[in-house]
């Protein structure tokens, strides 16, 4: 590119450009190489987020994995401005200092970060000291991620200090925390609007809950509660009953002998996400049905998701669809394997329960792991006229279904992921293309993403380039008349889309 052309290059189009990166880091440091004007905008992208997340390592480095982050080339003063999340996880250095200068390195970083508003602290191995001097956060902070490592009886009194938080998310919340979170809760009620309690939370009890339930009333709109088997679904039931204002909740669910007598009638509430382990049998898969039509009869839900993992991990982050954009999904990370050996049971009786309640506000439906047969996939793709995005799991026949039922119906679907089950494991690799390409083509006229057993396609209007183009460099009049012949050719060849391929990680 011609120097003089892109100094010149509008910086409101180079924005646009630069965000379509996403997280490519590599191709935003090249674009940072061109000149001064893409340097200045692609630092904003590369330093927005900082990441400490060093893989494990049987001899850690002293620097506890610094050097393979951009965390201490973000603390200079021409990027510090830029950093607006911070994030540490994964395999931290276990030895004290000074052969671990880690939470000097962290401390330092974070009073740099004069514009942070975001802090992930979740650590699997750490030393207990890395995080003493961290927690004194920026008043800019508005949400906040911590696990054991910042909630011990040393740490626990320091963290209840931050204020103005809009979100805290506790993983694994251990009895020193909870003793003082009513306290810190009370000073949070004026700006808090999300309380997630993840992971295990054995130390949640009936008590506990319901000490915060006051605290919660006022402001709360997005809740979820972890695994607890001292909770029955009668206490969060009731608990949930009187937070009026709720509008996403999440929750853990495990078979219990006693059915709740209380059902959450909760006219607000618009996205539900249910956690559970892989269940084979009839009478199983029933009673998880029936716990999720139970949340949601009186809700007008419009994102409903179901994840199936090991209580005894933690939730993956990319699961997780309590953040800010739960509707984002990873197409080329979409499958999350599931450990069944025996045949899949449909969820007949919540497809049943969603086309009859919720046919006409659901959005949203992802349930990857939860199989649906083939009577309940035509159900589901006849009622649901306002499904925008799909991922499930069904049978070998499901794409067919989907080719001849959809065009007619999903007028609004714009993304669907297909997790093909019951056929032979060295077949799921085995994709009929040409189906596929009718699908892209011929299939509901806004679908762009398309994802089957990990492989995924995405349409492509070659004429968005040309559009940024020819608005730059044409004069007003010629814009105009431009982009008035675009909307006629994008309304007659809405059905003669190209796509392209991804390959699966």
């Amino acid at each position: 590119m011609d120097p003089h052309v892109a100094n010149d290059f509008p910086n409101d189009i180079l924005i646009i450009v630069l965000q379509s990166l996403g997280n490519d880091y590599h191709s935003l440091f090249r674009c940072a190489l061109v000149n001064h004007a893409f340097y200045q905008a692609a630092s904003k992208f590369l330093y927005r987020k900082v990441v400490l997340s060093p893989r494990y390592a049987r001899i850690p480095s002293q620097d506890g994995g610094s050097d393979c982050s951009n965390l201490e080339s973000a603390t200079l003063p021409s990027y510090a401005r830029f950093v607006e999340i911070i994030e540490i996880s994964r395999y931290l250095s276990c030895r004290p200092p000074p052969a671990n200068n880690l939470s000097e390195i962290i401390f330092d970083a974070i009073t740099q970060f004069k514009n942070l508003r975001v802090g992930i602290f979740t650590p699997i191995t750490f030393h207990e000291d890395v995080f003493t001097d961290a927690v004194d956060i920026p008043p800019t902070l508005q949400e906040l991620v911590v696990n054991t490592s910042c909630t011990d009886e040393v740490r626990a009194p320091l963290l209840i200090q931050i204020t103005g938080l809009s979100k805290l998310s506790i993983h694994s919340p251990t009895r020193a925390i909870l003793q003082l979170l009513s306290d810190w809760l009370r000073r949070l009620s004026d700006t808090l609007t999300e309380l997630h309690l993840k992971d295990n939370c054995g130390s949640v009890t009936p008590g506990v809950l319901r000490s915060f339930m006051p605290l919660l009333e006022r402001n709360i709109q997005s809740l979820s509660i972890g695994l607890s088997y001292s909770l029955t679904d009668e206490d969060i039931f009731s608990v949930l009953h009187h937070l009026q204002k709720l509008r996403k909740v999440g929750l853990r669910y495990y078979w219990q002998l006693r059915q709740p007598r209380t059902l959450p009638r909760l006219a607000r509430l618009r996205s539900f996400t249910g956690y559970h382990i892989n269940y084979q049998t009839r009478y199983q898969v029933r009673s998880l049905c029936k716990w999720i039509r139970r949340a949601i009869t009186s809700s007008p839900i419009e994102s409903l998701h179901l994840i199936q993992d090991d209580p005894d991990q933690p939730i993956p982050e990319s699961l997780d669809t309590s953040s800010s954009s739960s509707s984002s999904f990873d197409y080329d990370n979409d499958i999350t394997i599931s450990n069944n050996t025996g045949a899949y049971i449909s969820f007949r009786s919540l497809i049943d329960h969603i086309c009859s309640c919720h046919s006409k506000t659901l959005k949203i439906l992802d349930m990857k792991n939860e199989y649906i047969d083939i009577k309940s996939l035509k159900n589901l793709i006849g009622c649901l006229s306002e499904l925008e995005e799909m991922h499930i799991c069904a049978g070998p026949h499901s794409l067919s279904v989907f080719k001849k039922h959809a065009p007619s119906s999903l007028y609004k679907l714009h993304t669907a992921s297909f997790n093909i089950r019951n056929i032979r494991s060295s077949k799921r690799r085995v994709i009929d293309m040409e189906l596929v390409t009718a699908i892209m083509r011929h299939g509901p006229p806004l679908l762009r993403r398309l994802s089957v057993n990990g492989q995924s396609w995405e349409v492509r209007f070659l004429f968005f380039l040309f559009f940024l183009y020819i608005s730059y460099l044409q004069p007003p009049l010629i814009f105009f008349f431009f982009n008035l012949v675009l909307c006629v050719e994008f309304m007659e060849n809405l059905k003669k889309r190209s796509y392209i391929r991804s390959s699966h990680p």
